[in-house]
């Protein structure tokens, strides 16, 4: 009886095993580009033949190698990077399993020209086993790789290849990845003849990116540096107002190799959180430094994946950088526009304008009418009412003095000179060559919002106010379970209830909003709450900034409110205080910029 094991041929292992390393022309490139890396060149060019299914030529200045050299590593599994089991933990090169020269050889045709600067140079072929192995003519010191007749030897494999403008299409994608990952090398990219990319070293990754990318502006970019002993992070971040809701120029490397990384991509988003849209990703260019021993890179057969000894530390390190980055970067953008020294003060007030020091002393407070709680504020005299004002405002610093922040409080008049509000919703102001229009709803939302957030990070509650006539709203069992397991947490939000049957009664609600919407605005609440596993969960915290944003968004003040000068400054002054002083919490801008020399373009003052 014939034995049904048995072991398969050496060149048909090494077909199978090239197919996991080789799957198209642009892993050929990958793979023989990172040897020119690992070989020390700092000037490599690519050039195609019909987008490499013919032919692809890799030249570098790098090491080059001896005779002996050249024939080791076309042997499967020889490597001059990894000599123990050990080192499969501290590995610093792009290469190391010792498959590539091995895999690509067993599927198309090699040619080698290569010098060492000491030994002669080598001329060494390999195709379908047969081997020339010769002396080369003169050259300068690197490797020359010529590698055609791309899966002819496995006509099934070639036939499932994409057409030249798609696999070209693959090759481009891997040609950025290397050259972001380096951008102190030199690299060309040609095709049938004509230079397509011609990168020149520079030490600045910002230069490389505008190079690759001719549509995104220096502007765009931010600046990112985190270190905290474990890991580092540099790189550029993408504006916030340049998001978009599809295929964004999203760049991640991992000790200079690139990778794709579900994980740290959503730390990523969550660190933008309301600075961009729902719907809309940013784009980002980040280089993370981690300790070797921290990560494996050898558990995929492209090394595009890795795993994380500690994936909540990357994650966490990583939404921090982010979020921090973005904070930096807006507030010292918002504050830029307006140059006058600042004095600090400790007053610090949810939703009350700070007292003038002078001789009408006014406080500004929300109006209370038909058992509703208008966002408008209004001027009250010092005669009038103001012992209930100050009580109110005392109730209010009470509430927020262990979170309180320096204030920089100016004059209205040493802030801003010349502004005016516009179609009752937008506060335009001109300041040195440029208007600024702001959008008094999305302004005072984000006030709210983080003076909110806040207030519960801080295990503090919102001012409630009592209800004469409670709300009752119907609801279902799960909704039931959802009210028990929150309730805290919907009475650090100002809402206080009974729960019966199938009936919540609601006695209390945060004197921030308005009455006649509270039924509308605790649904929505409910919804939120519905798509979390609780407190402590991954989803907790979004849901808690979506919670927030919904009550920031009723408790502010609305478009086409009339505003005068007084709460218009106030509203600057607040948002001088904020982290993020960018957009409100649903990621909407609140200001634009335009600069003056636009406005002439369009009045034809300029071409």
């Amino acid at each position: 009886m014939e034995n049904k094991i048995h072991t398969l041929p050496k060149d048909l292992i090494n077909k199978i095993a090239a197919g996991e390393v080789i799957e198209r022309p642009s892993s050929i490139v990958k793979e023989l580009v990172e040897n020119s890396i690992d070989a020390g060149a700092n000037n490599i060019s690519i050039s195609l033949e019909k987008s490499g299914l013919e032919s692809i030529t890799i030249s570098d200045n790098g090491f080059g190698m001896n005779k002996f050299e050249v024939e080791e590593s076309f042997k499967q599994h020889t490597t001059s990077k990894i000599k123990s089991y050990e080192d499969l933990f501290n590995i610093t090169t792009l290469g190391f399993r010792g498959e590539a020269l091995a895999s690509i050889s067993s599927i198309a045709k090699v040619s080698v020209h290569t010098f060492n600067g000491i030994d002669t140079p080598v001329n060494y072929t390999i195709f379908d086993k047969e081997i020339s192995n010769r002396i080369g003519q003169g050259r300068n010191i690197g490797t020359t790789m010529v590698v055609s007749n791309i899966f002819q030897n496995i006509p099934v494999r070639r036939k499932f290849l994409k057409s030249e403008d798609t696999e070209y299409k693959y090759i481009v994608e891997t040609f950025i990845n290397i050259a972001l990952s380096k951008p102190n090398i030199n690299f060309t990219l040609i095709k049938n003849g004509r230079v397509i990319y011609k990168l020149r070293e520079s030490e600045k990754l910002k230069i490389r990116i505008l190079d690759i990318f001719k549509s995104i502006k220096s502007e765009d970019l931010i600046q990112i540096s985190f270190e905290n002993g474990t890991m580092q992070i540099n790189g550029l971040l993408g504006h916030p107002k340049v998001a978009k809701a599809i295929h964004p120029y999203q760049y991640l490397f991992i000790n200079s190799r690139f990778i794709k990384n579900p994980l740290i991509n959503k730390a990523i988003r969550e660190g933008y959180t309301t600075s961009i849209m729902n719907g809309t990703d940013p784009f980002y260019f980040l280089f993370f430094n981690i300790k070797p021993s921290e990560l494996d890179v050898n558990v995929h057969p492209r090394k595009l994946e890795v795993r994380f000894n500690n994936p909540n530390m990357i994650f966490s390190n990583t939404k921090y950088s982010i979020s921090k980055t973005l904070e930096s970067f807006s507030k010292d953008k918002f504050q830029g526009y307006f140059k006058q020294e600042q004095h600090k003060t400790k007053q610090d007030d949810m939703f009350i304008e700070p007292t003038k020091n002078n001789s009408n002393t006014s406080i500004w407070q929300p109006i209370r009418g038909g058992g509703n709680i208008s966002n408008t504020l209004r001027r009250t005299d010092n005669n009038h009412d103001i012992k209930a004002s100050l009580n109110f405002s005392k109730t209010l610093i009470e509430n927020t003095k262990a979170i309180s922040q320096d204030l920089l409080i100016t004059k209205p008049d040493e802030l801003i000179q010349n502004f005016l509000q516009i179609f009752n919703t937008y506060i335009v102001i001109e300041k040195d060559g440029k208007i600024l229009m702001i959008d008094q709803h999305a302004a005072h939302e984000r006030i709210n919002f983080e003076k909110l957030i806040a207030i519960v990070n801080n295990d503090k509650s919102i001012t409630s106010q009592s209800l004469l006539l409670p709300i009752n709203i119907s609801i279902d069992k799960l909704t039931k379970e959802k009210l028990f397991t929150n309730k805290d947490f919907l009475n650090k939000l100002g809402f206080y209830f009974n729960l019966n049957e199938d009936i919540i009664t609601i006695n209390e609600i945060p004197n921030i909003l308005p009455i006649d919407r509270i039924e509308e605005i605790f649904q929505n609440i409910l919804e939120e709450l519905e798509t979390t596993e609780g407190q402590g969960s991954n989803s907790w915290e979004l849901v808690q900034n979506k919670i927030i944003a919904t009550m920031a968004c009723h408790s502010s003040i609305r478009a086409g409110q009339k505003l005068d000068r007084y709460v218009i400054s106030q509203l600057i002054k607040d948002l001088f205080n904020c982290k993020l002083p960018y957009s409100c919490p649903h990621g909407r801008p609140f200001y634009i910029e335009i600069p003056q020399n636009e406005l002439e373009k369009q009045f034809k003052r300029i071409v």
